[in-house]
């Protein structure tokens, strides 16, 4: 399951590097310039999520950043949910804090960084805030009250929601199908990789919501100052 997540980043940050938006130096493995951080005075190290942090500063001063894709680079992941959702929780805060910190680079003059380096996280958010709230809208706008006020709205059926679930599993198939035989082209050896039907099956139907749990647990610590910590064990 985080095998393949790892081949989707992998991906996407292909499509990052084309439009000079990469916003994380991958903490697992990376390579500066001494001069670099000499400039931006090393490592903020009150950050959660110091990759983020620095590669923001490094954009701010015009540098490029790229990732070798054909790498090998070996890391230890979280060994059970709670840990993956606590690792994520903090990926989100710290990249929070980080945008908030560095909030000049919103500015225009930064072109696509600005839409998929600063916001990109954001923006994704989009369907899957439509997809927490749509029911609840439903159940409202095709409530009794609504019938007792002479009003009946029929076309919002749960099988419009339906539809639009389908069509969203289908486009996530699609997608990840896409990803693991682009990655297997681009591999040294041609090597099948990801196709472990557990984890890809886990990845397409389960991943969106352990994303979106994370993403409450993260705005709730946010709103309500919690500590800051490593929480990924």
């Amino acid at each position: 399951f985080q095998h393949f997540e790892y081949e989707v980043i992998l991906y996407v940050r292909r499509i990052f590097m084309k439009y000079e938006s990469v916003y994380v130096t991958p903490g697992g493995f990376s390579l500066y310039r001494s001069n670099i951080l000499k400039i931006l005075k090393g490592f903020d190290t009150k950050s959660l999520t110091e990759d983020i942090e620095i590669a923001l500063r490094i954009q701010g001063l015009g540098y490029k950043i790229r990732s070798s894709l054909d790498a090998f680079v070996y890391t230890v992941p979280p060994q059970n949910l709670k840990g993956l959702i606590m690792q994520r929780v903090r990926w989100i805060r710290g990249g929070i804090r980080s945008r908030i910190k560095n909030k000049h680079l919103f500015d225009p003059e930064y072109g696509d960084f600005v839409f998929l380096g600063m916001c990109f996280d954001f923006i994704i958010l989009i369907p899957i805030v439509i997809g927490i709230i749509t029911p609840a809208v439903m159940y409202i706008l095709n409530g009794p009250w609504m019938n007792s006020l002479g009003i009946q709205l029929s076309y919002l059926s749960s099988s419009h929601l339906a539809a639009i679930g389908i069509i969203i599993s289908l486009l996530t198939i699609f997608w990840t199908i896409a990803v693991i035989k682009k990655m297997e082209e681009r591999s040294e050896k041609g090597a099948r990789i990801g196709w472990n039907v557990p984890g890809v099956i886990l990845f397409i139907f389960g991943y969106g919501y352990i994303m979106v749990f994370a993403w409450l647990i993260a705005f709730f610590k946010e709103i309500t100052f919690a500590e800051q910590s490593w929480e990924t064990r």
